[in-house]
């Protein structure tokens, strides 16, 4: 005896989802405006408003990006440079930790001691752990830095009384 398989339409599939899920679906699913616009043919005139629609609907940090002309950048001359510049010894320490890391690889398919690859193993986790410690100092630096920042403008300005 073989069964039929029953094909489900959509909307007998969405009926079957908990109510917490299907309250936020839209069905039928919704193409946004911008969406739309990538696909169609136009003259360069009418692209540009939809270039400004499409960069008003980005979130915040890809808006910046934008506007510093990030976006314009290589990659390497734009987002590792400017890592770099920003926190060197995290990128650094990220460095380090892919070469010991490609070293224990290559060491085990070279079929070197056992020892020379768990000795690299152990020294990539050590450069991990500064590469994140790095990490984590490098972010709470900024954060100090753009509190002490809000913190001097508010001074420059004498308040309303």
């Amino acid at each position: 005896m073989s069964e039929e398989s029953k094909t489900f339409t959509d909307e007998e599939l969405i009926s079957q989802l908990p109510q917490s899920i299907t309250k936020n679906l839209q069905w039928p699913p919704q193409i946004s405006e911008v969406a739309q616009t990538l696909g169609s043919d136009e003259q360069p005139e009418e692209r540009v408003g939809k270039k400004a629609k499409i960069m008003s609907e980005l979130p915040d940090y890809m808006k910046i990006e934008h506007q510093q002309g990030e976006m314009d950048k290589p990659f390497f001359r734009g987002a590792i440079w400017g890592k770099l510049q920003q926190n060197p010894l995290a990128v650094i320490g990220i460095g380090v930790t892919c070469v010991f890391f490609t070293k224990a690889v290559l060491g085990s398919v070279r079929n070197d001691a056992p020892m020379s690859i768990n000795k690299n193993l152990r020294n990539r986790v050590k450069a991990q752990g500064f590469a994140i410690t790095m990490i984590a100092l490098g972010f709470l630096y900024t954060q100090q830095k753009k509190k002490n920042a809000a913190v001097s403008q508010q001074g420059d300005y004498p308040s309303d009384q």
